[in-house]
């Protein structure tokens, strides 16, 4: 018998069709949209993801030049490389999109796919706030294309946790930051019993938003702080006028899942779904001797097709 590696599959007939029908949406859309249609390799030197700390890429030594080779992991690692090469003369903001497949070396999960579709979109070149809810409208019309329904947004403020320990005067802080991240009550109670029911509630920051805002705001009362508060705020405004049957879950302090992502990273959910079926933010390129901010989200089209397989059987 002829079996698969773990994590790799064949798609055939409804499942291959449903995928490109999918794909072929979201791209249209983009497309409309203006963002410009990419294409990297899924094959290049390790160098880039070496220095991204990525470890779940699969290597292997090139034929050719003798050097390692890496079978991608994450297509934004290449689109960081394609900007300081082909596209460096680029007038920014640039809008770029792309979809193709990733090869993980491992899988957190023994029964999760290690080959993923990824269906991505990014906005390189942009100022601080200037272009967030935009990615965001754009991601939740395209799930709405592809009749993906009942989606539940998880905002998380990855910079927001430091501003948090930096404000207020408590010993032990990177035990209690741990704490936090592990969203462990009891802990943060003991290593901060001045603080722990602020604290607690913000680890738990779903319920009563504008309580928990004034009373945040209250207790510290700083440019910083007050500044990201009015950017939860601005997000949570677009959701209600825009489209206010998508649930929201504010998560300020967020967990260790952030990645590479500043400022805003948000996880998109359905029903019934363990895993996130997209995840976007704001992230810095290095370019030359700037630092160039951008947004952008990721689909990740393998779990569309579990979505849709569930809710046809």
């Amino acid at each position: 018998m002829n079996l698969l590696p773990v994590g790799f599959y064949d798609l055939i007939f409804d499942e291959a069709e449903k995928s490109f029908i999918d794909a072929n949406n979201a791209i249209s859309y983009l497309l409309k949209e203006k963002y410009r249609l990419i294409k990297p390799p899924l094959i290049e030197f390790d160098n880039s993801y070496q220095a991204a700390n990525d470890n779940d890429y699969l290597v292997t030594t090139d034929g050719v030049s003798g050097r390692k080779i890496a079978l991608r992991s994450d297509i934004t690692l290449q689109i960081k490389r394609i900007l300081a090469t082909r596209l460096k003369q680029q007038k920014l903001p640039l809008k770029l999109c792309y979809i193709g497949d990733v090869i993980r070396a491992k899988s957190e999960d023994l029964y999760a796919d290690r080959q993923q579709t990824q269906i991505g979109f990014e906005i390189i070149g942009i100022k601080k706030d200037e272009q967030d809810l935009l990615v965001i409208k754009n991601l939740v019309e395209i799930l709405q294309k592809i009749e993906v329904n009942d989606l539940s947004f998880n905002i998380i403020l990855p910079s927001f946790l430091d501003l948090f320990l930096s404000a207020i005067n408590v010993g032990q802080k990177e035990l209690l930051k741990t704490a936090i991240l592990h969203k462990n009550l009891t802990d943060i109670a003991e290593i901060c019993p001045n603080y722990c029911d602020i604290l607690h509630k913000i680890v738990r920051f779903n319920n009563n938003f504008g309580e928990i805002i004034k009373e945040i705001k209250q207790k510290i009362n700083l440019p910083a702080i007050n500044l990201e508060l009015a950017r939860v705020e601005k997000i949570n405004n677009f959701f209600l006028k825009n489209f206010n049957r998508i649930q929201i879950n504010f998560d300020l302090f967020g967990d260790q899942n952030s990645e590479y992502h500043q400022d805003l990273y948000f996880e998109v959910f359905v029903p019934d779904f363990k895993y996130a079926i997209a995840k976007g933010g704001c992230y810095q390129i290095s370019n030359q001797d700037n630092n160039i901010l951008a947004i952008g989200a990721t689909i990740y089209a393998n779990y569309l097709r579990k979505i849709h397989a569930s809710h046809n059987s």
